[in-house]
């Protein structure tokens, strides 16, 4: 459960701050209206934009014979190892 928490952590704050947001904003109106409605729509429209644009992308596998053809070859080969989460 705490390495989905942690690899999700962004989505699951985005939705308790939908539904905080909801909460907050029906209790203030007594009512959800259609201009609540649209402020929780452009939330989401917005946290669904900076997920997409800030999650970690699959990086392309890489054999060790590609690696090994790189050595020796005159330049010098930074080797980065990184994990996506």
């Amino acid at each position: 459960m705490p390495q989905i928490a942690n690899q999700y952590s962004f989505v699951l704050t985005g939705i308790f701050l939908l539904a905080l947001m909801a909460g907050l904003l029906a209790w203030r109106r007594k009512r959800l209206g259609a201009r609540e409605a649209g402020v929780l729509l452009l939330l989401a429209i917005l946290l669904a934009g900076v997920w997409f644009a800030l999650r970690p992308k699959s990086a392309q596998s890489v054999t060790v014979e590609q690696i090994r053809a790189q050595f020796g070859q005159g330049k010098p080969v930074l080797l980065e190892f990184q994990s996506p989460y």
